[in-house]
């Protein structure tokens, strides 16, 4: 595939396709992207960030050519992903990765930024990766009596 990439007034990069399909913009340092183009229309982020814009186009052209199920995309925050080891799932929440894995007793929990899901100040086990997910998003999408819980370093 022919990709058409457009530097605009900012120094960004886009690539057009009856809009923005995909642009690779400047973070900090480094280079990040995010495609529009998916099927869905859900915006996926690379999750590469390379020194140059041209590294970071090439990558962006190589995750087109797989999909919007590449490994080099971020999924969409609100699907769930096996992990590569399969044996959790991942997505992600206003940027900041919520994972669900499974303890050694076999029961399932969540935790995000080292805090784990639960109620009335208390982790909560479950007994599937879906009940586990099922509160997570619960949770993700407000109202809910979920709550990420910190251990307290004092006790």
């Amino acid at each position: 595939m022919d990709y058409d990439w457009k530097e605009i007034e900012n120094g960004n990069w886009v690539l057009l396709d009856d809009g923005v399909a995909a642009t690779v913009y400047k973070a900090g340092d480094d280079w990040g992207a995010v495609w529009n183009g998916a099927p869905d229309r859900k915006p996926r982020r690379l999750v590469a960030k390379l020194p140059s814009s041209e590294e970071t186009i090439s990558a962006v052209e190589a995750a087109i050519g797989e999909g919007e199920h590449s490994w080099k995309w971020w999924p969409p925050e609100c699907d769930w992903r096996q992990n590569k080891k399969g044996d959790g799932f991942y997505r992600k929440h206003n940027g900041v990765p919520i994972s669900v894995k499974q303890a050694k007793s076999g029961s399932w929990y969540a935790v995000m930024a080292g805090a784990l899901l639960g109620q009335g100040g208390h982790p909560r086990w479950f007994a599937t990766a879906a009940e586990a997910c099922n509160a997570a998003d619960e949770l993700t999408r407000g109202g809910s009596s979920w709550a990420w819980i910190r251990r307290n370093e004092a006790a």
